[in-house]
C-alpha cells in the first residue's frame, strides 16, 4: 500500500518529544532521529545533564520474588518470543561517541543535538531541553523554548536536507503534537513556524491519530504511548481521540533507567571495581547516561537472545549479563523484569513487607477548551450574541421552561469522575476504556440519536422517558471494540519492555474489565519501524489533507480560530 501512495515532495514532518526529535520530508521512508536539546553560550553555563523530574522513589525489592500475578501472566504463553531490539536513544549515543562526531568549541552561539550535549562540560555553554514531559520546560521562559525549537529545526533542515532558510516559504509543515497539550504552547510554536520561519502552510495532528494510521489499527482503539518521561493513554472512537479520557502518567523510560541504577548498585556490592563505576560520573551527565543506556541495551540483548529459543517463564531462572564499563555484571532475569515493570506496576514489584506503601501514579488530564485559562478569541461569545436577530432565539430565562429535578437529571449528560491517582498502568487504561462512551457521547452521530428518539413511544404528544437499550448496547460495543485493540507504542513499547508490558497488561486488563471483554494488546508491527512517521506520511497524502492545510495568511488573520475550524482534533 505504501508503495502506491504519492507523497508530497515539499512537505516537512516535525515530531518532537522530550528527548528525541524526528524530522524529515514526507518522501523519506524514515525520519532523521536527533537528540532534542541545544547547547547555548551563556553566563549560566554548566555541565550538561538529562533533565531530572522530582518524584517519589519507587520501592523495588530485589530480594523478593516476582508476584504471583506477574508470574502467571508469563506462564500464559509458554512459546519462545522473537524480540526485535530498537533503542533510538542508545543509537544516538553510539553515533555521538564515534570519532567522526567529535565536537569542539567553534565559537558559535549554539550547538544542537548530541554534539551540544557533549560540548556542555564546562562553564561556557548551557544545555537546554525545550520539551519536558510533553510540554515546554518551565526552567526557561516560553520564548526561549520556542527559539530553541526553531534553531534546531532550521539547523537540521539546512544540514541534513539541504533546505536553507530562504527556501522555507516553498515548504509545508505537518506538526505532530501530544494528545495532552497546552494550547498556548501550540500557538507559540505555530507562530514561530509561520511568522518567523515563514513556511507556506501547516497542519497539526495529535500523536495518537498518526499511530492509529501508521500501525493500521482499527478506528476504535486505545493508543498507549510509552515515552521517556511520561506515558499517554488515548482512546479513539471513529478515529477521533476522546478528549476527556486522555491520561498522562508520570512514568517512562527515565524511571526504568533509575531502576536499573538501583539494581546495579545492589548487585555490585561485592565488586568494588564495578561499584566505583556507578559514582565515577555525575548523575544525568553525558557519560553517566551513556553508561546506563549501554547497560540496559546489553541486558535486553542477552535476554532477547535467550527468548529466541526458550519461553519467557524458562528464561526467568537464568542469569543475564550486563555490561558496566569494561566489566560485566550478572543479574538474575527476574531483576531485569522488575527494572522494566516497576515504574508501571509499583505494587507488584515492591517488597511484600514494607512500612511505606509504593507511590501511586498521579495522572494529568487534558484541559477542556471551556476551562482553558487563555481563551482563543475572548470576543467570540460577545460577537455571536450581537449577530443574533431578535426572532432567532429567545433568552434562556423566557424560552426554557423550568423542569422538575427528575427531568433535568435525565437530560444532563453523564459526568466523568477523574481519579487523582491510579494504582498502576492497567488501572488507568481500564478507567479510560470504561469511560470512553461518556466522552464519545457529544460527538456521536446526531442522525442516530434522532432515529432513536423517533422510535420511542409517545403519550399525549410528549416523549416517554425510557432508558434506551439500543444506546446501552452501542456503548458497550464501543468499549469492547476499544478493549480489543490496545496498541503499545513509543520507545517504552520496544524490545523486552514491550514484550513484558504486553503480557502483564493483557492479563490485568482482562481481570479489570471482565469476561465480557476480549482484551487484545499489540505492539508495533515489525515491518513498520516508526508508526507515527508512517502515519504522518499517509496523512499528508490523504484526500482529506487538502481541507486541513492552514495557510500563513489564514493564521496571521484568524489565529487559533483556524485550529478550531480545521484542526484534525478537538482544539
Amino acid at each position: 500500500m505504501a508503495d502506491s501512495i504519492k507523497y508530497p515532495p515539499k512537505t516537512i514532518i516535525i515530531h518532537q518529544g522530550s528527548t528525541i526529535l524526528h524530522i524529515g520530508l514526507a518522501t523519506d521512508s524514515e525520519p532523521k532521529v536527533l537528540l532534542n536539546c541545544i547547547a547555548r553560550k551563556s553566563a549560566r553555563g554548566c555541565l550538561g545533564k538529562i533533565p531530572e523530574i522530582v518524584k517519589l522513589k519507587p520501592l523495588i525489592s530485589f530480594d523478593s520474588e516476582l508476584s504471583e500475578e506477574i508470574l502467571s501472566s508469563f506462564k500464559s504463553s509458554d512459546d519462545s518470543a522473537h524480540v526485535v531490539l530498537k533503542d533510538e536513544l542508545h543509537d544516538i549515543w553510539i553515533q555521538g561517541s564515534s570519532p567522526n562526531n567529535s565536537c569542539s568549541d567553534s565559537g558559535t552561539q549554539f550547538v544542537p543535538f548530541i554534539e551540544g550535549f557533549k560540548l556542555c562540560d564546562g562553564d561556557t555553554y548551557e544545555l537546554q531541553w525545550p520539551i519536558l514531559s510533553g510540554s515546554f520546560n518551565n526552567k526557561f521562559v516560553i520564548t526561549e523554548n520556542v527559539q530553541s525549537l526553531a534553531d534546531m529545526w532550521s539547523y537540521a533542515l539546512t544540514k541534513y536536507f539541504n533546505i536553507p532558510c530562504d527556501r522555507f516559504p516553498k515548504y509545508s509543515v505537518l506538526l505532530v503534537i501530544d494528545d495532552i497539550f497546552i494550547r498556548r504552547e501550540v500557538r507559540y510554536t505555530i507562530d514561530k513556524l509561520m511568522k518567523e520561519l515563514k513556511f507556506s502552510r501547516f497542519m497539526v495532528f495529535p500523536t495518537s491519530f498518526l499511530y492509529m494510521g501508521g500501525t493500521g489499527s482499527l478506528h476504535n482503539c486505545c493508543i498507549v504511548d510509552l515515552g521517556f518521561y511520561k506515558t499517554t493513554i488515548s482512546c479513539l472512537a471513529n478515529g477521533l481521540s476522546l478528549l476527556d479520557v486522555r491520561v498522562n502518567l508520570p512514568r517512562g523510560g527515565s524511571d526504568c533507567l533509575q531502576a536499573l541504577r538501583a539494581a546495579l548498585e545492589y548487585y555490585s556490592q561485592e565488586s568494588p571495581e564495578l561499584s566505583e563505576l556507578l559514582t565515577r560520573y555525575e548523575s544525568g551527565s553525558y557519560n553517566d547516561t551513556f553508561q546506563l543506556l549501554t547497560a540496559m541495551h546489553t541486558a535486553d540483548s542477552d535476554m532477547a537472545m535467550r527468548l529466541a529459543t526458550e519461553s519467557l517463564n524458562a528464561v526467568l531462572s537464568r542469569d543475564i549479563a550486563v555490561k558496566l564499563g569494561s566489566g560485566t555484571l550478572t543479574l538474575p532475569a527476574s531483576a531485569i523484569v522488575k527494572i522494566h515493570l516497576s515504574p508501571f506496576f509499583p505494587v507488584d514489584t515492591a517488597a511484600e513487607i514494607s512500612l511505606t506503601p509504593p507511590p501511586p501514579l498521579n495522572p494529568q488530564y487534558q484541559v477542556h477548551p471551556a476551562d482553558a485559562p487563555e481563551p482563543d478569541d475572548p470576543l467570540d461569545d460577545y460577537c455571536s450574541r450581537k449577530r443574533k436577530l431578535p426572532g432567532d432565539e429567545e433568552t434562556e430565562e423566557t424560552s426554557i421552561p423550568k423542569s422538575s429535578s427528575s427531568s433535568k437529571a435525565s437530560s444532563e449528560p453523564e459526568t466523568l469522575q477523574k481519579p487523582s491517582e491510579f494504582k498502576d498502568l492497567a488501572e488507568a487504561i481500564a478507567w479510560s476504556i470504561r469511560n470512553a462512551t461518556v466522552a464519545a457521547a457529544p460527538i456521536s452521530d446526531p442522525s442516530e440519536s434522532e432515529a432513536l428518539q423517533q422510535q420511542q413511544p409517545t403519550a399525549a404528544n410528549n416523549p416517554v422517558e425510557q432508558p434506551s437499550a439500543a444506546t446501552d448496547t452501542r456503548n458497550e460495543q464501543l468499549r469492547q471494540k476499544i478493549a480489543s485493540c490496545i496498541v503499545l507504542v513509543g520507545g517504552g513499547a520496544e524490545g523486552i519492555s514491550g514484550l513484558l508490558l504486553k503480557r502483564v497488561l493483557t492479563q490485568k486488563l482482562q481481570q479489570l474489565l471482565g469476561e465480557d471483554f476480549r482484551v487484545n494488546v499489540f505492539t508495533r508491527p515489525q515491518s513498520i519501524p516508526d508508526p507515527a512517521w508512517q502515519g504522518a506520511r499517509i496523512a499528508v497524502s490523504a484526500d482529506f489533507a487538502s481541507e486541513l492545510w492552514i495557510s500563513r495568511k489564514e493564521w496571521e488573520q484568524l489565529g487559533a480560530r483556524t485550529l478550531r475550524e480545521k484542526g484534525a482534533f478537538i482544539w
